[in-house]
């Protein structure tokens, strides 16, 4: 029998056309891999959704309707582990994932610790929970032997989403005696302590996974072995601009798709700094999304030049400048109103 894990996914509404390709690819990478011909599972190592407690419509129903092909095109078994993201409450009790149970036999969802027998092999799964190690331990050696931890966790010595290693989480030791442990949590795919596998994000998220390959783990039942599939996903890409003198460098990457991420690191004078913004790199990329960090080498009160601008003129200069997540057109609505130069639309 053959397994195919994911997890992390995040669903997120402005993403949705990545999601959607997203899907594609693992269902026939689980056809091509022969996971669904020996009657393997899809398991999901959690955090299907991004933003916690509002799962926006588009969202869910694209995950429907994504799980509704799967399961015509011969998926038989699937586990989702319940992540921290999936829940609303504290507890983890209020969830929207108890709806795939009705899939039918096969289709399970751990939101509490639960028991799942296979034809190979057992799992022991559970949903991300502040007491995993205490509920680890009930499971005694014996009952390790052969089977598999399915979890969502951080774990003492894992690299977690920034790169930093964590300090804080349960011990490795606690899944000892287990044949394989795969979590869910961390997006850096990795193996930890030898036998503690993170699955990873099937995309880059956030500019702190750049230069990561993403994709899914494949898991041969009968070999012990563990297949990493690469998927095609959006990227996040750095580039650099520096002076020479008066002259402007920009360094850039090559290969910047449609739903890539790119984000412009601007180093010179508060002079030079001031005269880079966005309409400089929108020409320069057809990409999802530019985001610009200016740094400068001179110390100076202000870095937008005020000298004989307007008001409106300021108020574009200084949102471009700050570049914020927020719907640029309304707060630039909302700063004329205020500075009485024009009417709020918002």
């Amino acid at each position: 029998m053959i397994d195919l894990l994911y997890s992390d996914m995040h669903l997120q509404e402005n993403r949705l056309a990545v999601f959607d390709q997203v899907h594609d690819e693992i269902i026939e990478i689980g056809i091509r891999e022969g996971v669904i011909e020996s009657g393997g599972a899809f398991i999901n190592g959690g955090d299907t959704f991004h933003v916690r407690g509002l799962i926006r419509s588009s969202c869910f129903d694209l995950l429907y309707r994504k799980r509704r092909e799967w399961r015509n095109r011969g998926l038989k078994r699937h586990i989702d582990i319940v992540g921290n993201h999936d829940q609303e409450d504290k507890d983890g009790e209020i969830h929207p994932m108890r709806v795939f149970e009705e899939f039918g036999q096969g289709w399970y969802v751990v939101d509490t610790p639960k028991f799942i027998e296979g034809d190979h092999c057992d799992y022991y799964a559970f949903p991300y929970m502040a007491n995993l190690d205490k509920e680890l331990k009930k499971i005694p050696t014996s009952k390790r032997k052969g089977a598999i931890a399915l979890v969502h966790t951080g774990i003492h010595g894992a690299f977690k989403n920034d790169g930093e290693l964590d300090d804080f989480s349960i011990h490795a030791k606690v899944f000892k005696g287990f044949l394989r442990t795969f979590s869910g949590h961390y997006h850096n795919r990795q193996l930890y302590d030898g036998y503690v596998q993170y699955i990873g994000s099937p995309t880059q998220h956030t500019f702190s996974e750049m230069g990561q390959d993403k994709g899914v783990l494949i898991y041969n039942h009968r070999t012990d072995e563990i297949k990493f599939v690469p998927i095609k996903g959006p990227k996040h890409h750095e580039v650099t601009v520096k002076w020479t003198g008066d002259k402007r460098v920009v360094e850039k990457p090559k290969g910047i798709g449609k739903y890539d991420y790119v984000r412009v690191r601007v180093h010179g004078s508060s002079e030079q700094v001031s005269t880079v913004n966005r309409k400089d790199f929108l020409k320069m990329f057809d990409c999802e999304t530019i985001k610009i960090e200016r740094k400068t080498l001179d110390t100076v009160s202000s870095r937008i030049k005020v000298d004989g601008a307007t008001n409106e003129d300021l108020i574009d200069a200084y949102i471009d400048y700050v570049d914020p997540e927020l719907d640029k057109g309304r707060l630039v609505n909302i700063g004329r109103k205020f500075m009485g130069v024009g009417d709020a639309t918002v």
